[in-house]
């Protein structure tokens, strides 16, 4: 858990292996000199062990990549829609996690974005700015089209990974969107930083894989979100559940 938030997966995996051979070499010399075998060879296994090790190093270095970012978090890349001159779609490790289109920031792909939509299009009359909270950001398409829609919105994003943000505004023109301000850390802890009363608008869009991460889903999440909601402000969730669906 400490690692995880502090360096990528692969850099994980990698200073893992070079600890553990360290500590197997540390461990082979100290043998060798209490039976007091010196000399003659390392052996077969040890050998064969060390010799291996360039070639591991080697496929280490040429091994292909799929990722376009690899964050503390996830896999991320960025892949154009062939279909869509401006179209993107933001994969985080194998999920589909977020379209945007560059060239029209009202165009939604994702059935969900379209019913989160509606529910904001609801909200507020036609046209008319709100102070919007986005927990989770990925690839800010709704933070987009409420700025798009509603000339004058404030949104708020709450983004765990900031490796994901730093893509999105190196390939996503992030950083275009008007009125936008994003906080990097767990959302959580986010929220407790938020005033009450201000938004109009929550919108819940965070996922680890195919889940919410539990912490957002308890009581104590939901009446901060109540909190910081004004008195008729909406509260907009996508969750992820199976039958009987009681989530």
């Amino acid at each position: 858990f400490v690692l995880v938030a502090a360096f990528a997966t692969s850099t994980i995996l990698i200073g893992t292996a070079a600890v553990v051979a360290t500590v197997g070499a540390l461990v082979l010399g100290y043998e060798r000199q209490r039976t007091g075998r010196r000399g003659g060879g390392t052996g077969p296994l040890p050998a064969a062990a060390a010799a291996l090790l360039p070639v591991a190093l080697l496929l280490v270095v040429v091994a292909p990549n799929p990722c376009q970012k690899e964050t503390e978090y996830h896999c991320a890349r960025v892949v154009a829609d062939p279909d869509r001159p401006g179209g993107r779609t933001l994969e985080l490790d194998t999920l589909r996690h977020s379209y945007v289109d560059l060239t029209d920031p009202e165009y939604l792909e994702f059935d969900y974005t379209k019913a989160i939509a509606s529910v904001a299009d609801a909200v507020r009359p036609a046209g008319a700015p709100m102070q919007a909270l986005h927990i989770g950001g990925g690839g800010f398409t709704l933070p987009r089209y409420l700025a798009a829609t509603r000339p004058g919105t404030r949104s708020t994003v709450l983004e765990i990974d900031g490796g994901v943000v730093a893509l999105g505004r190196r390939e996503l023109g992030v950083d275009a969107i008007p009125g936008l301000a994003v906080r990097v850390g767990d959302a959580r802890t986010g929220l407790r930083e938020q005033p009450r009363g201000r938004f109009d608008l929550v919108v819940g869009d965070a996922f680890g894989g195919l889940a919410v991460p539990w912490h957002l889903t308890t009581r104590e999440v939901a009446e901060r979100v109540r909190d910081v909601l004004t008195g008729d402000g909406v509260y907009a969730v996508n969750v992820i559940d199976y039958p009987p669906d009681r989530f």
